[in-house]
């Protein structure tokens, strides 16, 4: 072999190595960092002799990452259902003090003490305090629940911009996938990129992912609604068709029904629950005034008057509920 052919093949021997011991460092440097996939060198012979670096593969499993993505988006969803249920409970928690159990047992008792001594003042002074505190702990429950039904629907808000900001960067990632498909080492990069953006965004929603051969991504809702085609991203939106209603469209369909996982699903299955603890809680409220009117209604006060409510709707409402229940009266006389 001349000697200007064995220099060359030792030069590209050289660089070739250089090239792959880059490689090995750049692995070393991120054994730490999280959403890096590994980089493998492949060499491949030179008919003319030598070798050179014929592709730097990715190690990715496509199988282990859906995988991934499918359990992180439920683990999210129940994440942030958990975290609404934790403060739904606290509202009616009798152990840390804050249900009202302990106010509906001092109500009755104190009831009771005006069955045995109807002429005692003092009774009825004492019971008008218990209705009292009873009034002001239902209300309280019901402003705190609605209080939190409201973060939840700014949460959900907040949540699906971050949503489409991500969607827009993995529009973004998969066009410059495709202009540095012959570059394995910036390739690479946003391929880590893509990967993280999708996990990110699979936290947020639940998701299909559709892997293209030249390294892009299509993503989709569960039920086929898409959000990224290739370089093109599909924002979503939140409607408030009323103050109780969080409504979530994609390209003008309302696709609220379809959301299981993810955080918005979580957000979405925990206002759903905070509606029926408040309808619960209303139905209660009603329920309980009307019963105890109905009966004190029937009966004298000591001025002689009959057919007296007890609870009223504060300000004039028609119906009595959670959020306006009232004393009809503070005269124990009455």
């Amino acid at each position: 072999m001349p000697l200007i052919s064995a220099l060359s093949v030792a030069s590209q021997s050289l660089l070739t190595h250089k090239r792959a011991i880059s490689a090995v460092s750049t692995n070393i440097s991120n054994v730490y960092t999280e959403d890096y996939a590994r980089q493998l060198p492949e060499f491949a012979d030179i008919q003319t002799g030598g070798v050179f670096i014929e592709n730097i593969r990715r190690i990715f499993d496509k199988a282990y990452f859906k995988r991934y993505i499918s359990t992180n988006q439920q683990y999210s969803s129940l994440n942030t259902y958990k975290n609404i249920l934790e403060q739904v409970e606290y509202v009616f928690n009798d152990e840390q003090g804050s249900g009202f159990g302990k106010e509906i047992t001092d109500f009755f008792l104190a009831l009771n003490d005006i069955i045995l001594n109807p002429d005692d003042i003092s009774a009825r002074t004492a019971f008008i305090s218990k209705a009292k505190a009873l009034v002001g702990r239902i209300r309280d429950s019901y402003k705190v629940l609605t209080e939190i039904r409201t973060n939840a629907i700014e949460r959900l808000h907040n949540v699906v911009d971050v949503l489409n900001d991500k969607l827009s960067a993995l529009a973004e990632v998969n066009e410059n996938i495709r202009f540095f498909g012959d570059a394995p080492e910036r390739l690479n990069q946003y391929l880590d990129r893509r990967d993280r953006l999708i996990k990110e965004i699979s936290s947020l929603v639940d998701t299909k992912i559709v892997f293209n051969d030249d390294g892009t991504v299509n993503l989709y809702t569960a039920k086929g609604f898409p959000l990224v085609m290739e370089d093109r991203s599909y924002p979503i939106e939140v409607k408030l068709e009323s103050a109780d209603d969080p409504r979530v469209y994609a390209t003008s369909v309302d696709i609220t029904e379809n959301f299981e996982n993810g955080e918005i699903g979580g957000i979405l299955k925990g206002v759903r629950f905070l509606n029926e603890v408040i309808d619960r809680l209303n139905t209660f409220t009603k329920t309980f005034a009307n019963k105890i009117n109905e009966i004190h209604e029937t009966g004298y006060n000591l001025y002689g008057e009959t057919n007296v409510a007890f609870f009223v709707a504060e300000n004039g409402a028609v119906n009595i509920d959670a959020s306006n229940i009232a004393l009809a009266f503070e005269d124990p006389k009455k």
